[in-house]
Protein backbone atom coordinates (compact mmCIF):
# COMPACT_ATOMS: atom_id res chain seq x y z
CA UNK A 1 0.00 0.00 0.00
CA UNK A 2 1.01 3.66 -0.63
CA UNK A 3 1.40 6.42 2.00
CA UNK A 4 -1.56 7.98 -0.05
CA UNK A 5 -3.62 5.22 0.58
CA UNK A 6 -3.34 4.70 4.01
CA UNK A 7 -3.51 8.44 4.82
CA UNK A 8 -6.85 8.52 2.85
CA UNK A 9 -7.97 5.14 4.94
CA UNK A 10 -7.17 7.22 8.52
CA UNK A 11 -8.81 10.36 6.90
CA UNK A 12 -11.82 7.96 6.27
CA UNK A 13 -11.73 6.53 9.54
CA UNK A 14 -11.66 10.31 11.28
CA UNK A 15 -14.41 11.41 9.21
CA UNK A 16 -16.68 8.15 9.99
CA UNK A 17 -15.45 8.32 13.57
CA UNK A 18 -16.66 12.67 13.84
CA UNK A 19 -19.87 11.24 12.27
CA UNK A 20 -20.28 8.69 14.74
CA UNK A 21 -19.69 10.58 17.72
CA UNK A 22 -22.22 13.40 16.11
CA UNK A 23 -25.27 11.00 15.89
CA UNK A 24 -24.53 10.17 19.45
CA UNK A 25 -24.79 14.01 20.06
CA UNK A 26 -27.78 14.43 18.31
CA UNK A 27 -29.33 11.98 19.71
CA UNK A 28 -28.45 12.65 23.57
CA UNK A 29 -29.76 16.10 22.62
CA UNK A 30 -33.12 14.21 22.12
CA UNK A 31 -33.30 12.86 24.66
CA UNK A 32 -31.71 9.94 24.63
CA UNK A 33 -29.73 9.12 27.92
CA UNK A 34 -27.85 5.92 27.20
CA UNK A 35 -25.97 8.16 24.52
CA UNK A 36 -25.39 10.77 27.25
CA UNK A 37 -23.42 8.22 28.96
CA UNK A 38 -21.37 7.03 26.35
CA UNK A 39 -20.59 10.41 25.42
CA UNK A 40 -19.57 10.93 29.10
CA UNK A 41 -17.35 7.91 28.59
CA UNK A 42 -15.57 9.35 25.66
CA UNK A 43 -14.37 12.73 27.30
CA UNK A 44 -14.37 11.37 31.07
CA UNK A 45 -10.46 10.99 31.27
CA UNK A 46 -10.06 14.06 29.29
CA UNK A 47 -12.56 16.35 31.65
CA UNK A 48 -11.44 14.54 34.62
CA UNK A 49 -8.19 15.81 33.97
CA UNK A 50 -8.02 19.30 32.85
CA UNK A 51 -9.87 19.74 35.99
CA UNK A 52 -7.27 18.57 37.83
CA UNK A 53 -4.69 20.38 35.66
CA UNK A 54 -6.57 23.92 36.99
CA UNK A 55 -7.18 22.67 41.09
CA UNK A 56 -4.17 20.39 41.43
CA UNK A 57 -6.85 18.32 43.99
CA UNK A 58 -8.09 15.28 43.63
CA UNK A 59 -11.55 15.80 45.41
CA UNK A 60 -12.01 19.03 44.32
CA UNK A 61 -11.53 18.09 40.68
CA UNK A 62 -13.77 15.49 40.92
CA UNK A 63 -16.87 17.34 42.71
CA UNK A 64 -16.05 19.53 39.79
CA UNK A 65 -16.70 16.77 36.84
CA UNK A 66 -19.42 15.32 38.94
CA UNK A 67 -20.91 18.98 38.74
CA UNK A 68 -20.08 19.65 35.06
CA UNK A 69 -21.39 16.19 34.25
CA UNK A 70 -24.88 16.91 35.95
CA UNK A 71 -24.93 20.71 33.96
CA UNK A 72 -23.93 19.53 31.22
CA UNK A 73 -27.38 16.59 31.20
CA UNK A 74 -29.29 18.95 32.33
CA UNK A 75 -28.26 21.12 29.43
CA UNK A 76 -27.86 19.43 26.66
CA UNK A 77 -31.00 20.15 24.81
CA UNK A 78 -29.43 23.75 24.82
CA UNK A 79 -26.03 22.75 22.55
CA UNK A 80 -27.07 23.90 19.04
CA UNK A 81 -23.78 22.12 17.03
CA UNK A 82 -23.35 18.85 17.76
CA UNK A 83 -19.74 18.97 16.54
CA UNK A 84 -19.03 21.67 19.02
CA UNK A 85 -20.00 19.06 21.96
CA UNK A 86 -16.34 18.85 23.11
CA UNK A 87 -16.06 22.72 23.21
CA UNK A 88 -19.46 23.01 25.08
CA UNK A 89 -18.96 20.71 27.84
CA UNK A 90 -15.34 22.02 28.08
CA UNK A 91 -16.72 25.79 28.72
CA UNK A 92 -18.82 24.23 31.23
CA UNK A 93 -16.19 23.05 33.19
CA UNK A 94 -14.12 25.79 32.78
CA UNK A 95 -17.09 27.25 34.35
CA UNK A 96 -17.58 25.37 37.41
CA UNK A 97 -13.64 25.74 37.92
CA UNK A 98 -13.72 29.48 38.01
CA UNK A 99 -16.97 29.18 40.17
CA UNK A 100 -15.30 27.14 42.51
CA UNK A 101 -12.39 29.67 42.62
CA UNK A 102 -14.81 32.22 43.21
CA UNK A 103 -16.05 30.57 46.22
CA UNK A 104 -12.95 29.50 47.81
CA UNK A 105 -11.38 32.92 47.95
CA UNK A 106 -14.31 34.95 49.36
CA UNK A 107 -13.39 38.02 51.48
CA UNK A 108 -14.70 38.27 55.28
CA UNK A 109 -15.07 42.47 55.51
CA UNK A 110 -14.43 43.66 58.88
CA UNK A 111 -15.56 47.27 60.35
CA UNK A 112 -13.10 49.99 60.67
CA UNK A 113 -12.57 49.85 64.21
CA UNK A 114 -12.27 45.90 64.23
CA UNK A 115 -9.32 45.98 61.43
CA UNK A 116 -7.20 49.55 63.20
CA UNK A 117 -7.68 47.22 66.18
CA UNK A 118 -6.33 44.27 64.94
CA UNK A 119 -3.54 46.09 62.59
CA UNK A 120 -2.63 48.46 65.91
CA UNK A 121 -1.92 44.87 67.64
CA UNK A 122 -0.04 43.23 64.74
CA UNK A 123 2.14 46.35 64.55
CA UNK A 124 2.96 46.54 68.08
CA UNK A 125 3.98 42.50 68.08
CA UNK A 126 6.22 43.42 65.01
CA UNK A 127 7.87 46.40 66.99
CA UNK A 128 8.26 43.82 69.95
CA UNK A 129 9.85 41.52 67.80
CA UNK A 130 12.24 44.22 66.11
CA UNK A 131 13.49 45.28 69.76
CA UNK A 132 14.21 41.84 70.74
CA UNK A 133 15.97 41.09 67.61
CA UNK A 134 17.88 44.16 68.24
CA UNK A 135 18.84 43.42 71.91
CA UNK A 136 20.17 39.50 70.81
CA UNK A 137 22.24 41.80 68.42
CA UNK A 138 23.93 43.48 70.62
CA UNK A 139 27.60 42.59 72.23
CA UNK A 140 27.75 41.33 76.20
CA UNK A 141 28.56 44.60 77.82
CA UNK A 142 25.59 46.45 75.82
CA UNK A 143 23.08 44.21 77.13
CA UNK A 144 23.37 45.16 80.83
CA UNK A 145 21.13 47.69 82.33
CA UNK A 146 22.47 50.44 84.88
Amino acid sequence: MENADISEIRDMEINSKKTSEENIVKSAIKGNKEDFVSLIEIYKEYLYKTAYLYVKNQHDASDIYQETIYKAFISIHKLKKPEYFKTWITKILINNINDKFRKSSKVVLMDDNEYLTNCHDTIDTISSIDLYNAIDNLGGKHKTSR
